[in-house]
């Protein structure tokens, strides 16, 4: 979809949506708007503003827009609750020796919250009745997380920290005192 068509698109949106909905005719809000929507699938998105035109009372947020565009109707919050509650049933249902179908059961997005927890025998074998609330809560958020900031951006890859070229730069940017030449 191009932008004049995506603009004429959202400009009637929020008309037929009008609390919370941003300025459109605003160069910068459609831009924005555009640069985030702009790799989905037209019909889904075509689809997705009748729905939010017949369904919704407030407009919604980018996120939001592209949840429903996508066909994911939970919060990122809900989805880290499911993986949590299947994390936990797998523990009972599938124990230590059966991780094929522990995996199965709790998704692929669930998995990468048992890797980044030390691994489906560390859970096992770690997690104590006493321990399991605060382990839920551990993995409920660190599910939400992996969703938000990496899993819908199609890389699962956390960014790179930053690379000094030597420990005498590093000194003389924070002006530690005088740096040997």
């Amino acid at each position: 979809m191009d932008r004049n068509d995506f603009t004429k698109m959202m400009l009637a949106l929020s008309i037929g949506v009008k609390k919370w909905a941003p300025d459109f005719s605003d160069v910068t809000t459609i831009n924005v708007w555009y640069a985030a929507l702009k790799d989905c699938d037209e019909t889904a998105l075509r689809l997705t503003c009748r729905n939010v035109l017949t369904t919704h009372d407030e407009f919604p947020s980018i996120a939001q827009f592209l949840r429903l565009t996508t066909g994911c109707v939970m919060s990122d919050e809900e989805i880290g609750q499911d993986i949590a509650g299947r994390i936990e049933e797998s523990i009972s249902r599938f124990g230590f020796y059966n991780s094929e179908q522990a995996r199965k059961s709790i998704g692929e997005l669930g998995w990468k919250v048992v890797e980044k927890s030390g691994g489906w025998e560390q859970i096992c074998e770690g997690t104590t009745n006493d321990m399991l609330p605060s382990c839920r809560k551990q993995w409920r958020e660190l599910a939400a997380m992996l969703h938000k900031k990496f899993y819908l951006q199609g890389s699962n890859e956390a960014p790179a920290l930053p690379q000094s070229n030597s420990v005498k730069e590093l000194l003389a940017s924070v002006k530690l005192g005088s740096v040997p030449k």
